[in-house]
């Protein structure tokens, strides 16, 4: 017969670092939050000549980067 150790009684993980620890801890995030689609739509209506519709849909074909956003407007204004 195998000699087995008794089963150990079942105890939560400790972290790794207990003085870190802390309950419901959450770390900050060091980048501001993106901006939403209809802040971007305003901020293209107000800073280019383009529509709300028109910004929109460069919102959605081109994601939430301003600075894409600012350069595909120029281009769309220099087209039409």
């Amino acid at each position: 017969m195998i000699n087995r150790p008794a089963a150990l009684p079942n105890k939560p993980a400790e972290p790794r670092d207990p003085s870190r620890a802390t309950a419901g801890a959450t770390m900050k995030s060091t980048t501001p939050p993106l901006p939403t689609d209809d802040e971007l739509v305003r901020h293209l209506v107000e800073t280019s000549d383009l529509s709300p519709l028109q910004a929109a849909e460069l919102v959605r074909l081109h994601g939430r980067d301003r600075q894409k956003l600012e350069q595909m407007a120029k281009i769309f204004k220099a087209e039409g």
